[in-house]
């Protein structure tokens, strides 16, 4: 029963840190990926998870990296954000493949909001607080990772490998 519970709270707890660093520091470190990856492997073959599957969630995975990647290079997503979403598609497969963006979209669409309105007052109470116009040079990005995150957790429970874990 404990390691039932040990391995149904691996991926949750990997995509929240991951969502946490990208929140603090605007970076994903890459071994929550590493991790992410060999723990389903892992998870798939304990669980009894057919072959077939196991094959169709790397190529999903493979999509997801080719596709992100394309993101990476136009600087629409971070490296970062490249190898989480490609961890978490192997996890999701393929059933979730066109919701998860759509989702993930969604909620990019609301982290860059909130983003937008908290840089938005915090330049209002500095500009309020010394009297004098207030402009940032640059703004590093939305921490898109959030986004990945939530949206894999709004899925996770309906992933083929819970499905073999159940």
């Amino acid at each position: 029963m404990m390691v039932w519970l040990i391995m149904v709270w691996v991926f949750p707890f990997l995509v929240l840190y991951a969502a946490a660093m990208d929140l603090l520091t605007m970076q994903i470190p890459n071994w929550v990926s590493v991790v992410g990856v060999v723990a389903f492997l892992g998870m798939a073959l304990v669980a009894g998870m057919p072959m077939s599957v196991i094959a169709w969630s790397i190529m999903v995975s493979i999509t997801t990296f080719i596709i992100c990647f394309v993101a990476f290079i136009f600087h629409l997503l971070g490296g970062g954000d490249v190898k989480l979403a490609t961890m978490i598609m192997l996890w999701l497969g393929w059933d979730h493949f066109g919701k998860f963006f759509v989702i993930a979209s969604l909620y990019g669409g609301l982290v860059a909001l909130v983003a937008l309105y908290l840089f938005d007052n915090l330049r209002y109470t500095l500009m309020m607080r010394t009297g004098k116009p207030v402009e940032f040079a640059s703004v590093s990005g939305i921490p898109y990772g959030v986004a990945l995150s939530a949206a894999s957790l709004h899925f996770y429970l309906q992933s083929p490998l819970i499905k073999y874990l159940i």
